[in-house]
């Protein structure tokens, strides 16, 4: 009897997840409430499948009020319930969320690769719903890369596949999708006719809140359009749905449109009026990126006004938000490493648990090695996308920076007759040293897109001291009065590889080898050539390695308290890189107290195939 029970709410917890599920586009206060009792009831059971699919649900209603940090703190713990079951269907749906809120944030390496997993899952469900959300959230993200092409077909493919299974709601937003990268070709006229016609079916359906999604993308073309009166008639009729329902964030988006369309129709006051309510909404609501816009656009206001005074706080204002942001998205990413590794494991040692349990010996080392591997080259391919990430970013406040200084140099322009010219030479001063800065951070973004290279193929002809050079110009800062560098670079032919991958072996060597020394001391770089090879030396005055651990040095897992290696699989990636994907040698000698030589050779052709 017992038994029937409990087998009875289980059913019950799936019921009311599927359910929620469901009714999100449509009725989202009544997803909510019965993904809180199925999370509940789940729970109470011990139901962790269930519980990952309650969270899946609420994932969703979290990310249509655009609450994305409760939203993705429910992705990670329902990925880490679902994880080791079969349920692929919930799974996908998770992956599907990740996906959408990394597109949201900006990150969109983790975007893709949640949605492509989502997709995977999908097909081999052949559950076609989520097929259809996984390939137009993927053309949602091919757009913001500016890969419009690709975004057509994955929309195109998306509305086929929500036609073919009669799915309204995500028809609608599949031609919400097509008509957002019709604006983004220039083609107003086509995105007019996707965005009504979607505007069509979610007021059929009906869904209030995908409705005033859709009539702000129509105020939005409307105001390019140059048809203020139909603009200003969508974007009010968006904001009234969205502020009945509570949806902040999205109340702000409409708000910052309404400032624009006043800002192009020369209403200066209606434009500060929108834009200041933005300002204030943006900041009770700890919006950066939307507060970020609304001093911009604030500034451009002041500035039209001729009120330069004004017109540079609201920049400056821009310029310390986006800075703020840039930070919490870097921490963020930080953050969605770790917790991407740590699934990783658990979806590794579920598999290595199965291993066991029929006693695959043989095939469980193998397993564990390639995990440990997996885990490293991940690790360091995101450590490069991230890096890649960190340099794109700082591209924008310089931008504001430069944007800054020039509203000061216009003002000084106009203003310099009317003021004494000491200030006017301080100001200039002032100009200048900002301008040196700035150019100081375009040479850090330059090491740090020449170290990352992910903006490159995969396998060229590089130089191989350039690659050193640029992983040098990130460490020498942190080393500054502690380590000093010598280098002694050869003339070098150009290698045919993998120089991100070799980039990231030689951080691994050169951060151990900095974090060897102990107080004070000397990292050597050494460069030759060869017949037919390169060699690259890398030595250090630190504490060495006792003889007893060298013939480890490069296993898997190796660790050792008061020696300079501390990363578990960091040299055995190094030894990985080297070896293997390019056919060379790494070789290490080293005595405690006298530091540590590492030995590099490379060939300059290997392999063919690769």
């Amino acid at each position: 009897m017992m038994a029937a029970l409990e087998l009875y709410k289980t059913a019950r917890v799936d019921e009311l997840t599927e359910l929620a599920w469901k009714l999100v586009p449509v009725d989202i206060a009544r997803a909510s409430r019965l993904g809180e009792e199925s999370l509940a009831l789940a729970q109470a059971l011990g139901y962790d499948r269930g519980a990952g699919r309650a969270l899946v649900a609420l994932a969703s209603k979290d990310f249509f009020m655009a609450e994305y940090d409760a939203a993705l703190s429910k992705v990670h713990e329902g990925l880490r319930l679902l994880v080791l079951t079969d349920d692929v269907v919930a799974q996908g749906r998770m992956l599907l969320m990740k996906g959408l809120v990394h597109w949201s944030l900006g990150d969109y390496d983790s975007a893709l690769e949640a949605l492509f997993a989502s997709l995977e899952r999908a097909d081999a469900a052949s559950e076609k719903e989520l097929t259809g959300w996984a390939l137009t959230s993927l053309g949602g993200v091919f757009e913001a890369l500016s890969d419009l092409t690709k975004a057509i077909a994955l929309h195109a493919r998306a509305y086929a596949t929500f036609t073919e299974v009669g799915y309204k709601v995500g028809r609608a937003r599949a031609l919400s999708g097509l008509g957002a990268v019709y604006y983004r070709q220039g083609r107003l006229g086509a995105a007019l006719e996707q965005h009504l016609e979607s505007l069509r079916l979610f007021r059929e359906v009906p869904s209030e809140l995908s409705e005033a999604r859709a009539l702000n993308d129509l105020g939005v073309i409307h105001t390019k359009r140059g048809d203020f009166a139909k603009a200003l008639e969508c974007l009010n009729d968006a904001l009234h749905i969205r502020e009945r329902f509570g949806n902040k964030p999205a109340v702000i988006t409409t708000v910052i449109h309404l400032g624009e369309l006043f800002l192009d129709q020369g209403d200066i006051d209606e434009a500060v009026r929108h834009l200041r309510r933005a300002v204030g909404l943006a900041s009770e609501a700890a919006a950066k990126p939307k507060l970020t816009l609304a001093h911009e656009l604030l500034s451009r206001a002041y500035e039209n006004a001729s009120d330069f005074e004004l017109a540079l706080r609201h920049q400056r204002l821009s310029q310390e938000t986006k800075e703020e942001v840039f930070n919490a998205e870097t921490a963020t990413r930080l953050q969605n490493l770790q917790i991407r590794h740590e699934v990783e494991r658990a979806e590794k040692e579920a598999e290595i648990q199965r291993l066991r349990n029929v006693e695959l010996a043989g095939a469980l080392a193998n397993l564990e090695k390639t995990q440990a591997q997996l885990v490293q080259s991940e690790k360091m391919a995101a450590l490069g996308r991230l890096v890649a990430g960190v340099a794109h970013e700082m591209n924008s406040p310089l931008g504001v920076a430069a944007s800054s200084i020039d509203v000061v140099r216009r003002w000084l322009d106009r203003m310099a007759p009317t003021l004494d010219s000491s200030a006017v030479e301080v100001l200039e001063t002032s100009t200048r040293m900002a301008l040196s800065g700035i150019e100081r951070l375009e040479q850090t973004i330059a090491s740090l897109r020449a170290f990352s290279q992910v903006d490159r193929s995969p396998r060229r002809r590089f130089d191989l001291n350039d690659g050193i050079d640029s992983t040098l110009a990130l460490l020498e800062p942190q080393w500054a009065g502690r380590v000093l560098v010598s280098r002694r670079f050869g003339r070098l032919p150009l290698l045919l590889g993998h120089p991100h991958e070799l980039n990231q072996a030689f951080m691994t060597l050169l951060v151990n080898a900095g974090d060897s020394i102990e107080g004070t001391g000397t990292v050597t770089i050494e460069s030759k050539a060869t017949d037919g090879e390169v060699r690259i030396v890398i030595r250090d005055t630190g504490r060495g390695i006792p003889r007893d651990r060298l013939p480890q040095v490069f296993d898997v897992g190796f660790s050792h308290k008061g020696s300079r290696v501390r990363m578990h699989t960091g040299l055995a990636s190094v030894h990985a890189t080297i070896v293997e994907l390019h056919g060379g040698t790494v070789e290490v000698e080293s005595e405690p107290g006298e530091g540590t030589v590492f030995t590099i050779t490379l060939p300059l052709v290997y392999p063919p195939d690769v």
